[in-house]
């Protein structure tokens, strides 16, 4: 057998027999004993596990809890497990187990109970299977019972309060200023904590509350927390230290380069020192390490998270005790801005009419675990603990009594223990099947010739649910529902009324072909009748349905590129339109992917992108290169004409322009007349053409005048 202490225990057991490689410092460095504290009021909270316990052939796993107080030994617990599932009282002193091989078994035993609480059974203990008497007194668990009412071969613990109540008659076994040593023995094996004291300086000290959310058959760090509800206490001496401040904020940067606080968060950090004046030894650090890393813990109360898993462990030169600083966080907003909700309600909701599955929605502010519902006969939950509001799923086994189950389930504060509420579920009774029937009833068994017709798979699984018997036509129309494949056809059964309307597929190594029993009403006679072969109902293509299609159009027959809205392999035989519109649609093939446009949009882009643009100015002048004038949206090629100077330019870069010329030309000698004809008829009305003072001017013939 292999037997497991988990490192989020908050006491740590060990042998001294066993090597721990950080004992190898012990011998040479200066140790001094760290005691632990606990108050009376603190929970005491460990487990422990194991795997390959022979549990047959008189093999017992006897688990026992002894406190050695100031020297003394008081045994608290001591249980016998054997092939049993489950024990004790949950979630106080519970064990539970399973089988894992043919005679080997795993389990985990738990133990949580306040340290005011742990006392020494004076009475006989419980044992189940005996007769007990109204005034009978037992102890179950270090818990003291008396026996209310005859109870014959009870099976049931003494925590039913039908029959037993409780007497509340134990004696505490410690008190402040106690020392002691938790042993635990596990057959021969014993194992024992670190030193304890029950002290009543809290004031130097930090109680840690922890916890992890886990389903039932989880392991976290080695540990089923699904069977910690009320989860684990630690005490140590700690201290916080000097507050740190971080912030996460969110900075933009506008268009000139200043900064823009968008939002931020300021964080306080709490720094935690742990260790006191002398530090913790090696075995209680590297259980702490484990303990901080669970997803739920509280300080004092007060729910903290690690920040980035900050934590540091520092140690003295040649001193063997270490230190711990951990930087923390509070998970809940400043007291002044929580807006709680007060008390709690829960909204039981059923997934089935039978009841067997559903959920509970519980809303409260406080931390709460449901307390007897694990073991309960039949039932399952999912989770069984959690932080504030929270969804619990569950199911259940069939009910196959007579009359209606209900079953009480408490919700209680994981804190103190109080009761938040009480569900209340219930099961109905399976109205159908052999399970249900009384002694005494009467009922009858004949052969029932009827023939259920063909039914669909779904239909056929309500005959056969849990507690169902059902009949020879229920099964002989399960098997009817079943494809069977056949060798040959002299393989089929008889044609006749019981093998109406069923089918085979004959022909296991040849195309498979549908055979099915019919009856012919002219010659009133049963025959296997060739239905064809499987799949090849169809031979021709234009008789499938569902074709291809391209461009919605179904691909049937010999379709042309213009039917398919395709364009032809040859072009030539297009119509040329020779009188486009600015509306007409032109495709474009960019790489591998294909666009539109408009003769208007790929005119425009042609002559924006494309093709030289003339711009005309008044300004830019020189006539050199590289000429340096801006032009909006001027582009290499473009050409620039001064319409003063009459100056051509060329762009040649960006904004940059070489001198082509001029074109205005040399000016003409007004007193050239020799490519003028000669006028010898003059009229009246005639104009003739004069120069004044160097410019032509125009007058009539008769205004002429011999000055």
């Amino acid at each position: 057998m292999k037997l497991l202490f988990p490192y989020t225990n908050p006491i740590v057991f060990d042998k001294s027999t066993n090597y721990r490689s950080y004992k190898d410092l012990q011998s040479v460095e200066k140790m001094k004993c760290y005691v632990q504290p606990f108050l009376l009021t603190d929970r005491l909270s460990f487990q422990f596990s194991w795997r390959e316990f022979f549990g047959v052939l008189g093999g017992k796993l006897n688990a026992q809890i002894i406190l050695n107080i100031n020297g003394t030994d008081a045994t608290i617990v001591d249980i016998d497990i054997d092939n049993t599932t489950e024990g004790g009282i949950y979630p106080e002193i519970f064990y539970r187990q399973q089988k894992v091989g043919r005679f080997y078994y795993s389990g985990v035993f738990c133990f949580s109970r306040l340290f005011n609480e742990l006392t020494e059974a004076t009475e006989t203990a419980w044992e189940s299977g005996i007769n007990y008497v109204a005034g009978n007194k037992v102890s179950y668990f270090g818990k003291d019972y008396i026996c209310i009412a005859g109870i014959y071969g009870t099976e049931e613990p003494p925590t039913n309060t039908t029959d037993w109540q409780r007497l509340n008659t134990e004696t505490a076994l410690l008190s402040t200023g106690d020392e002691l040593i938790i042993k635990v023995k596990v057959n021969a094996n014993t194992y024992e904590s670190n030193p304890i004291e029950i002290t009543s300086a809290a004031g130097s000290t930090k109680l840690i509350s922890y916890n992890n959310i886990d389903a039932e058959g989880d392991k976290t760090f080695y540990t089923y927390f699904y069977y910690m509800p009320r989860g684990y206490n630690i005490r140590v001496p700690a201290t916080f230290g000097n507050i740190e401040y971080s912030a996460e904020k969110e900075i933009f940067f506008n268009y000139k380069g200043k900064p823009e606080l968008i939002s931020a968060v300021v964080n306080d950090i709490d720094v935690l020192i742990l260790g006191g004046k002398i530090g913790f030894p090696d075995y209680i650090v590297n259980n702490l390490m484990y303990i901080l890393h669970c997803d739920s813990k509280k300080i004092d109360g007060i729910a903290y998270e690690l920040i980035d898993s900050d934590i540091e462990v520092q140690k003295a030169n040649l001193y063997n005790n270490r230190f711990i600083v951990a930087k923390m966080m509070k998970k809940e907003v400043s007291e002044e801005y929580i807006s709680e909700i007060s008390g709690t309600t829960n909204y039981l909701t059923y997934s089935d009419e039978r009841k067997n599955t559903g959920e509970i929605s519980i809303v409260t502010n406080k931390d709460w675990y449901l307390y007897n519902a694990s073991g309960l006969t039949g039932y399952t939950f999912t989770p069984m603990l959690g932080e504030g509001a929270g969804t619990v799923t569950f199911t259940a086994l069939k009910n196959m009594t007579a009359e209606t189950i209900y079953t009480t389930v408490e919700v209680r504060d994981k804190d103190d223990d109080t009761i938040l509420t009480t569900l209340q579920l219930e099961l109905p009774p399976i109205t159908k099947g052999i399970g249900i029937w009384t002694i005494g009833e009467t009922f009858y068994i004949s052969e029932e010739n009827y023939k259920y017709e063909i039914m669909n798979k779904e239909e056929l699984k309500t005959f056969f649910e849990y507690g169902d018997m059902p009949t020879a036509a229920q099964f002989a129309a399960f098997i009817d529902a079943c494809v069977t494949i056949l060798d040959e056809t002299a393989d089929l059964p008889t044609a006749d009324a019981t093998t109406l309307d069923t089918a085979y597929l004959v022909g296991r190594n040849t195309p498979l072909t549908i055979y099915k029993c019919e009856y012919d009403s002219g010659t009133t006679t049963y025959s296997w009748v060739n239905k064809g072969l499987l799949g090849t109902g169809v031979t021709s293509y234009n008789d499938l349905t569902s074709k291809p299609k391209i461009n919605d159009v179904s691909l049937a027959g010999n379709k042309t590129a213009a039917e398919l809205f395709l364009a032809p392999s040859d072009p030539t035989s297009l119509t040329q339109i020779t009188n486009s519109t600015g509306t007409d649609i032109i495709y474009i093939i960019r790489g591998t992917t294909l666009y539109k446009t408009t003769v208007t949009e790929l005119a425009t882009s042609a002559l924006s992108t494309k093709f030289p643009f003339i711009h005309w100015d008044d300004t830019i002048s020189g006539t050199g290169t590289n000429i340096s004038y801006t032009i909006a949206s001027s582009k290499i090629g473009d050409v620039c004409i001064n319409a003063t100077s009459w100056n051509v330019y060329s762009c040649v870069g960006t904004n940059l322009w070489d001198y082509k010329g001029n074109i205005k030309g040399a000016k003409g000698d007004p007193m050239d007349f020799s490519d003028y004809t000669e006028e010898t008829n003059m009229v009246a009305s005639d104009y003739v053409v004069v120069f004044k003072s160097g410019q032509p001017r125009v007058i009539k013939w008769a205004n002429l005048k011999i000055i």
